[in-house]
């Protein structure tokens, strides 16, 4: 409601909390501490609408360790304070496929039913909720579950409608990462989105970068990869060198494994797709599906096709003369 600032000292190495009186342009200091970690001032701070309590999350430059979330009092005293640990199961851990550094990002936090209730939701769909008096980890009926995905979802929705490319793009990764399957239809529009977000360098040449698109095209194959595929693989004609190679990556990650590519995979379909992209007037993309197919059919592509020792490609004559 902007009427309070969470203030990060560095140098101090404080904390500090002001209600600020827009009209007199004026702040007031309600509390002031020590940082709740030792080595790092806070990454992100959440304050409730009445400004009694504080909830701070990860620490700067060192996410996932230390506390990861702490729960402060309206005089800025530590309610509760969690490490991963205490979190995440083992299950999560093995299922999210992740750094401890990036657990909360891209992720969902707000404040619930008039700031009682603080809730998150971080990849592959973790759901957490916080009794914000206490601090206190509450468990979750599937009554809240579902009120908590719906108010994430609706959020994510709005990002993907917003007038900022930026903001397009952090909500098709929100979409993405969370696992939010019901806004695919929402998505689909946006692999047409040609916002240039940046700029970025590819094979010694400068091209703008399509973000929004990028995002959009890895949600839609994380969500349903048999549907995202043609439709991804319709923009690469109409793109930059930079986001073809980003696209395809895209493609060809849907088949790998811990160890590189997965022979007999469920995505075998796609070795069709790579046959076909062979044959792009695009090198680019030409040489890239190239590379793809050797990878997914190993030494008997190169038994088959022995020209490729000549190939223009230095990754696919390494491959040819390593399998030789």
């Amino acid at each position: 409601n902007r009427q309070y600032v969470f203030q990060n000292a560095w140098r101090d190495d404080e904390l500090n909390l002001c209600q600020v009186d827009a009209e007199r342009e004026t702040r007031t200091k309600l509390w002031s501490r020590p940082n709740a970690v030792e080595r790092w001032s806070p990454f992100a701070a959440y304050v409730a609408n009445d400004g009694k309590h504080v909830i701070l999350r990860d620490t700067s430059c060192d996410w996932g360790f230390d506390q990861v979330l702490v729960f402060l009092s309206d005089q800025g005293a530590i309610l509760r304070s969690y490490d991963l640990r205490e979190l995440l199961t083992q299950k999560d851990v093995l299922d999210i496929e992740f750094s401890a550094d990036a657990w909360s990002y891209p992720g969902w936090f707000s404040f619930l039913h008039d700031d009682q209730l603080f809730a998150l939701v971080v990849r592959k769909g973790i759901t957490l909720c916080f009794d914000v008096a206490t601090g206190e980890q509450i468990d979750l009926t599937e009554e809240l579950r579902s009120e908590i995905h719906a108010l994430a979802e609706r959020d994510v929705s709005a990002m993907l409608d917003d007038s900022s490319p930026r903001n397009r793009e952090a909500g098709a990764g929100l979409a993405e990462s969370l696992k939010i399957r019901a806004l695919a239809p929402d998505l689909i529009p946006l692999l047409q989105d040609r916002s240039v977000t940046s700029s970025r360098g590819t094979s010694g040449e400068m091209c703008d970068f399509y973000g929004v698109q990028v995002a959009a095209a890895k949600a839609l194959a994380s969500f349903s990869p048999r549907e995202a595929v043609p439709l991804i693989e319709a923009q690469l004609s109409n793109s930059t060198r930079a986001v073809r190679y980003e696209l395809l990556n895209i493609m060809q990650n849907l088949d790998n494994g811990d160890y590189g590519f997965r022979t007999n995979s469920e995505f075998a379909y796609l070795l069709d797709v790579w046959h076909r992209l062979e044959r792009s007037p695009l090198e680019d993309v030409s040489q890239f599906a190239t590379r793809a197919v050797a990878a997914l059919e190993s030494a008997q592509y190169f038994y088959d096709h022995p020209q490729d020792l000549e190939h223009t490609e230095a990754d696919v004559r390494y491959r040819d003369v390593e399998v030789v």
